[in-house]
């Protein structure tokens, strides 16, 4: 797969002919054709940008109609006032540059007026640079190398386009990783990354850096170089012994750039051998048959060896297939083709079903059609003005991060904004045809997800009024027409309770919504109204986290504070009461199981116990506290024991049973004996029968 590599690298200055590092002397042209002459290592990288003269020989100096700003070529470094050579910028590597930055020149420099001796900052007229040496990353892609200098303590690495190194691949974060500064030590940071940071092929979380070490993010591969080059090596790998080994054993690299052998690699060097195998066998039995004449077991042996040649053939074939077809996913990709890229990959994950690098492409990749799949879906919902529909079609694209989750979020906006307009539009035509009920129930859902609107809570109030407004008997028409009574309303009937009359009903139904509908029409305060929110909301969320052991504690605090509401709501009457009940008993009944395993014995008596107490009927409690009470006597046997060595001990243990066991226990009583026994210095005669 193509792909950019975008870093940002400071720029050294050049330095000055006579200082450090300078050359005094002029270049002869031997050293000329062997630095930059035809197939020197100047030449070659230069052939490599297009800039390399025909024939050979040193490249020319840029002209200014080459130059594109890179650099100033023409500027004169002995003039004290000549401006700073200019900041690179960001490094592209993988596309067409808009114009090369210009041939580097190598030769003699042209003579130039003698100047007054100054020091290289006054030279090249720019501030005193500290050449303090930093780290280097080198990275590798599938498009070429860069290294990029890291000049500050906190140097992110990701997929967004803010990263200070950019590598622009889907199966990079955002944000992926972070190499800084910790203690005076480089660290490598992995920032919840979805397909993780690798550290010397080990994924990893926050690592120290050592000098040679590979980390691969990605398709990238990136080498650390300590600061200067020199620093401790790796204790856990010694990346340059690796490469130099790939190199020489003339292995070649696996679908992520990475210097060893990969799995289609090797299954390729064994069909290689075998099929050289069955040739000099082929061979051999066709030698046999010149001198002898070939007999049946000579001629079926020789069809085999030429099946088996043509199905190794046809194996090596379909793997080369699989390595192209393989490359081509990795460009739709990077294109966002998924779908094509789905159907393309199926082979090779057909063929090489165990491949990580196959593997976490299959992943992302399906990841990203089904995201592709629900934002249809959701597209067609919101043409058809199912608001709801569209809302539920966007919630797992939503739940995790993909190239559509930004669609997505603009989609499910225009869908929760439809839905209010047309909840809205409901209310007021059932406002306006007098259905006052069918207007307030829409109104309250309108309110569930905007608790602000003020057009909801209008339409809400004038349906509640009218709700209350006695009805007016039909006039009286005619002589002798007895002007009917006017029934007065029934007066609200006082509760003990903040619900009353048919909201109190619907809530002791476990119909929430409906008792929620009816609480203004049954007179019901605005404290009961807010409470009874208040317990919809607890009861709802610890329901849900009972079903997570790893949520215990906070299903019993929701379930808790529901049933405190459900007493003062309703009496703790009813179906819904119940249901609470029974579910907290049970999320106490499985935390004190885990408290028995963990041998936390006083906290699981205590989870039994209250499991009890909400749900009586709960006979594994009972089972469990009849165990508790035989661990209990062994534990008192254990201090009767060792009273005498370790009297603080067998304190301590007497305690724990006294925590375990009801006070009708004989063992609560003996413990308690126990303990006083040896805090008042007891007879050592004492039987564990006495206590």
């Amino acid at each position: 797969m193509s792909q950019d590599i975008r870093s940002r690298r400071r720029r050294r200055p050049v330095p000055a002919p006579d200082e450090e590092g300078g050359s005094s002397e002029h270049t002869t042209d031997e050293e000329l054709e062997a630095v930059g002459g035809q197939g020197g290592p100047i030449h070659r990288e230069l052939s490599r940008r297009g800039l390399a003269p025909e024939g050979g020989g040193p490249p020319p100096l840029p002209t200014e109609e080459e130059d594109t700003g890179e650099f100033a070529p023409h500027a004169d470094l002995s003039d004290p006032d000549a401006d700073a050579l200019p900041d690179s910028g960001a490094l592209v590597f993988g596309e067409a540059p808009p114009g090369d930055a210009g041939a580097t020149f190598v030769g003699e420099l042209p003579a130039a007026a003698p100047a007054t001796p100054a020091d290289k900052t006054a030279i090249l007229n720019m501030a005193d640079v500290t050449n303090e040496p930093v780290p280097v990353l080198t990275i590798e892609t599938g498009d070429g190398q860069s290294d990029v200098e890291i000049v500050k303590e906190r140097f992110v690495i990701g997929r967004s386009p803010e990263c200070d190194v950019v590598l622009p691949d889907q199966l990079v974060s955002r944000q992926h990783a972070v190499i800084e500064k910790q203690d005076d030590a480089w660290h490598l940071v992995d920032q919840k990354s979805g397909n993780g940071t690798f550290l010397n092929d080990k994924r990893i979380t926050d690592e120290p850096l050592y000098d040679g070490d590979e980390i691969h993010i990605g398709d990238a591969r990136i080498v650390f170089t300590a600061p200067g080059g020199g620093g401790p090596r790796s204790p856990r790998q010694n990346a340059t012994a690796m490469l130099e080994a790939v190199n020489e054993t003339g292995e070649g690299t696996n679908v992520t750039g990475h210097g060893i052998p990969s799995p289609k690699k090797k299954k390729r060097k064994k069909m290689l051998m075998v099929c050289g195998v069955l040739v000099v066998l082929i061979g051999v039995l066709g030698i046999a048959k010149k001198m002898s004449g070939p007999s049946q077991a000579e001629l079926d042996a020789a069809a085999e060896a030429e099946a088996a040649a043509a199905a190794a053939a046809e194996e090596e074939a379909a793997l080369a297939q699989a390595a192209t077809d393989f490359e081509e996913v990795k460009k739709l990709v990077g294109e966002n083709k998924w779908g094509e890229a789905q159907k393309l990959l199926a082979g090779v994950f057909e063929l090489l079903p165990e491949d990580e690098d196959v593997l976490r492409y299959k992943k992302t990749i399906d990841g990203e059609v089904e995201a592709e799949r629900a934002v249809g879906d959701a597209r067609a919902k919101l043409d058809e003005k199912n608001y709801e529909g569209a809302i539920a079609a966007l919630t797992p694209v939503l739940a995790a991060e993909s190239s559509s989750t930004k669609t997505a979020q603009e989609l499910k906006v225009q869908a929760e904004e439809g839905l209010r307009t047309d909840r809205t539009e409901r209310a007021r035509t059932a406002l306006a045809e007098k259905r006052y009920e069918e207007a307030q129930t829409t109104a309250d859902e309108i309110l569930r997800s905007f608790p602000d609107d003020p057009v909801a809570s209008d339409i809400k109030r004038k349906a509640e009024a009218a709700l209350r407004r006695p009805v007016a008997p039909p006039p009286c028409v005619g002589k002798g027409c007895k002007k009917p009574k006017v029934e007065k309303p029934p007066p609200v009937v006082k509760s003990q309770y903040l619900l009353a009359g048919q909201c109190l009903d619907l809530y002791r139904a476990n119909k929430i919504d409906e008792a929620l509908a009816q609480a203004s029409s049954s007179g019901v305060s605005q404290d009961g109204i807010k409470s009874l929110r208040e317990f919809q909301q607890h009861a709802k969320n610890g329901l849900g986290m009972a079903n997570n052991p790893g949520q215990a504690e906070q299903a019993i605090k929701m379930l808790a504070r529901a049933i405190e509401l459900d007493r003062k709501l309703g009496g703790g009457k009813g179906e819904v009461t119940e249901k609470v009940k029974g579910t907290l008993g049970k999320v106490y009944f499985l935390r004190g199981v885990d408290a028995h395993t963990s041998n936390k014995y006083p906290l699981a008596y205590d989870s039994y116990t209250l499991a009890l107490k909400y749900k009586p009927d709960l006979k594994q409690a009972e089972d469990r506290i009849k165990k508790l009470e035989v661990e209990a006597k062994k534990l008192f046997e254990t201090a009767y024991v060792i009273k005498a060595t370790s009297p603080e001990k067998a304190i301590s243990t007497c305690q724990t049973v006294t925590q375990m066991v009801n006070k009708s226990n004989p063992y609560y009583a003996k413990c308690k004996k126990m303990i006083q026994s040896i805090q008042g210095g007891g007879d050592e005669g004492d039987s564990a029968e006495e206590f």
